[in-house]
């Protein structure tokens, strides 16, 4: 896997690093991305499938999850977030940076019309206290995205 993350003319290639990830075991993927700055990681995260992309994140041997969260598009790191395991979820959030942290959380957590707006406020880390509020007292509930469709 040497040289996968270079480009031919020397600069970093995200495609040429996605590409060479193909097939390889996910302990084997984290090694990489690990030698990569975030914002590179991010731009091969972005290539991959969601699911390789959840699959590396949820590693905890990957030494800046929380950073290359910040380095995604919102949309795309709430997408990638809500696939992890729960204490990954958790782990990672807690080292996010503000504002990213609450940009992230009210993205779990959309306002909804039909909720009183002082409810509304609660937004800000509510998804993920239902999370673990869910996890503690419902069995089989691993994932933030079961506690979102649970409630």
């Amino acid at each position: 896997m040497t040289g996968i993350h270079s480009a031919p003319e020397g600069e970093f290639n995200a495609a040429i690093v996605a590409a060479g990830l193909t097939g390889e075991h996910v302990a084997d993927k984290v090694d990489v991305l690990n030698r990569l700055e975030p914002e590179e990681a991010a731009a091969v995260l972005r290539l991959l499938p969601r699911e390789a992309a959840v699959e590396i994140l949820d590693k905890p041997e990957l030494d800046f999850g929380a950073e290359i969260l910040e380095a995604l598009p919102h949309d795309v790191a709430v997408t990638l977030l809500t696939g992890l395991s729960a204490d990954r979820a958790a782990d990672i959030v807690q080292q996010l940076q503000e504002p990213h942290r609450t940009e992230l959380m009210q993205g779990l957590d959309p306002p909804d019309p039909r909720r009183p707006v002082m409810d509304q406020h609660l937004g800000d880390g509510r998804a993920l206290l239902l999370f673990v509020k869910e996890r503690s007292f419902k069995p089989g509930v691993n994932r933030l995205e079961q506690v979102i469709e649970y409630v």
